[in-house]
């Protein structure tokens, strides 16, 4: 259990050694069961996901090194590659790692780790797996537009764009 929950490593002739603390291990197996039960609590959790992210947003904002913004820009343009490409590709990878990236910089494992869990769970549910092409388009357009919002140093506007791409997965045709 200890090494499910990622509190310890055990391998032979080394042992067992204690590794540093993370919460998404403890989330993802209670949300996994709960998912397991009923795949509504998807709604739930995802509700809870958008409030963390938005009550972070100016946080981790202000803690974007440049180097941060270049990757953002890059995820943004690899998505689109992908959308654009013949036949489209489903940029869900890049997905998962622009909202980490944005938020990766908190020194607060919790809140990490809590989203770290959202995006294992979105995979779960099937969300990775197929959506309507105009859907993401919309959603990448948000995307692009917070990056450049982010670069500007609008953390307002950025933060108005990021509440309304947030509406946009209650109509995702997938779901």
């Amino acid at each position: 259990m200890a090494r499910s929950f990622g509190f310890v490593d055990v391998q032979p002739r080394i042992g067992i050694t204690m590794l540093p603390y993370s919460f998404s291990p403890a989330v993802k197996h209670s949300l996994a069961y709960a998912l397991s039960i009923d795949p509504d609590y998807f709604e739930d959790f995802s509700d809870l996901r958008c409030h963390v992210e938005a009550n972070y947003w100016y946080e981790a904002a202000a803690k974007l090194e440049p180097q941060d913004l270049v990757c953002l820009r890059s995820l943004v343009e690899q998505a689109w590659q992908k959308l654009e490409s013949n036949p489209p590709q489903l940029p869900h990878q890049e997905h998962r790692d622009l909202h980490l990236t944005i938020y990766g910089r908190l020194d607060n494992i919790f809140v990490v780790g809590l989203l770290e869990a959202y995006w294992d769970a979105y995979e779960a549910v099937g969300l990775n797996q197929y959506t309507e092409l105009s859907y993401l388009k919309s959603v990448w357009s948000y995307h692009a537009r917070i990056v450049d919002s982010l670069a500007d140093g609008d953390m307002d506007e950025g933060y108005r764009l990021l509440l309304e791409h947030m509406t946009l997965i209650k109509e995702n045709p997938s779901r």
